[in-house]
């Protein structure tokens, strides 16, 4: 919803997008983990007694993306897009939890390119980051600076595939700096450190708490 009220409302977005070559799409996890409810989610799927809801935020993921590339193909016909699936980093005991938000964003996404739309293009991004927790960032949720640029490296493969590039090195012209999403956002910092162990200890990234 949020990048439907920036294509619609933001001129330099809409402008951007009518120059565009390639539009890079990379949406639908924060439906599930930057929900106001998203404690109440998590709990209910963690114990798997709220399905219904979660289906229902997939379906209207599902609405947005349709009118997203709906809107983008509106102003720029002949663009190619890629749609970027959601990787795998939690294997603790919040494993199952994750999965299940993000299979469904996944399931949407994989829906959405089985109708077969024009100059639409999976890009799977989950070899940047599944199993590989020093290209995750220690809030256990986003890539770190190594983890934004091997999934750069994902996308300039997916081009080169689909004749849309050559070179599939990133070029990395100023040195990316760690973040960890708690510790940047919340205004107690006690608060953020213990919420970074516990999903730590959640996502069984127990192991690397003190890495940088």
């Amino acid at each position: 919803s949020e990048l439907l009220e920036r294509i619609t409302d933001y001129y330099w977005v809409q402008y951007d997008i009518k120059q565009a070559d390639i539009i890079s799409l990379s949406i639908g996890s924060n439906d599930y983990f930057d929900n106001d409810d998203v404690v109440k989610l998590a709990v209910g799927a963690f114990f798997r007694v709220n399905g219904k809801q979660l289906n229902e935020i997939a379906d209207g993921f599902y609405a947005n993306l349709c009118t997203i590339i709906d809107m983008i193909r509106e102003l720029n016909p002949d663009c190619a897009i890629l749609v970027q699936n959601v990787y795998n980093v939690w294997y603790g005991i919040g494993g199952p939890l994750y999965r299940s938000i993000t299979g469904r964003v996944n399931g949407v996404i994989d829906k959405y390119l089985a109708e077969g739309h024009d100059n639409v293009y999976l890009c799977d991004i989950s070899p940047a980051m599944d199993r590989k927790p020093e290209n995750l960032a220690d809030d256990c949720v986003h890539p770190n600076a190594a983890g934004n640029v091997a999934i750069a490296a994902c996308v300039l493969q997916r081009l080169k595939e689909l004749g849309l590039g050559e070179n599939t090195e990133p070029v990395v012209n100023c040195q990316g700096i760690d973040y960890n999403f708690f510790e940047e956002t919340m205004d107690n910092k006690f608060l953020a450190k213990f919420v970074t162990f516990l999903i730590k200890v959640l996502t069984g990234n127990i192991a690397n708490i003190g890495r940088k």
